[in-house]
């Protein structure tokens, strides 16, 4: 899973993502253990950024390029998970964009009595340092995932913040990606939000439940 970090921490930041120098208010939470991986500079922000279209009038550069990501099997004993990784498409349009198409195959099983499998999806549309991630089919109780806007090398956030929420400075710290290939997470996150397949390549944010229950309510 991919998260992001609002906090200097340097193993198992509340909120993590792919390796950057982030910043985030992020949508999927999860619990799990964090993997470190190196730094890399990412502010993430998960906005309404609407659908993530084939960018207008842009014409195709070239073929698709062949995209792919590393399987993983994650599991302990409260259960185990595994994913294909992401197998798709990276086009490169002549307005500079870049649309990234992919799917992955996922399975999991819990001690609590999950047994399943889902074909989860992604398409990420890259424009100058914003790419714009929409995301399907990663939850095993049908929740559906807000597109997220991820923005790069910058210092502040000039993307809309959604009602309710209040932004905190942007500050450099050490994030990370976990989940997969994770020996001690089964490679789910908690039913309270969703149960989201961690061990995959889904963007998100994790905090903790109680943090969620002081901000939004208790369930």
């Amino acid at each position: 899973m991919t998260k992001a970090s609002s906090l200097k921490t340097s193993k198992k930041p509340e909120l993590k993502s792919k390796p950057k120098s982030s910043t985030a208010t992020s949508s999927t939470a999860t619990r799990s253990t964090a993997k470190k991986s190196a730094a890399r500079n990412l502010t993430i922000a998960s906005l309404a950024a609407g659908p993530s279209a084939a960018p207008l009038f842009a014409s195709p550069v070239g073929s698709p390029q062949p995209f792919s990501t590393k399987p993983s099997a994650s599991g302990n004993n409260r259960g185990s998970s595994t994913t294909t990784g992401l197998k798709g498409t990276i086009q490169k349009f002549d307005d500079a964009s870049v649309v990234t198409e992919a799917t992955e195959d996922l399975t999991a099983t819990r001690t609590d009595g999950l047994h399943s499998s889902l074909a989860a999806s992604c398409r990420r549309v890259t424009q100058g340092k914003a790419t714009v991630v929409h995301q399907l089919n990663y939850s095993y109780k049908q929740r559906t995932l807000s597109d997220s806007t991820l923005v790069t090398n910058v210092n502040n956030l000039s993307l809309a913040i959604p009602p309710g929420f209040q932004p905190t400075q942007v500050r450099d710290v050490k994030a990370t990606q976990f989940g997969k290939n994770d020996r001690e997470d089964e490679g789910t996150g908690s039913p309270d939000m969703g149960l989201i397949q961690t061990n995959s390549e889904v963007f998100g944010g994790s905090v903790k439940v109680s943090v969620m229950a002081q901000i939004f309510g208790s369930a």
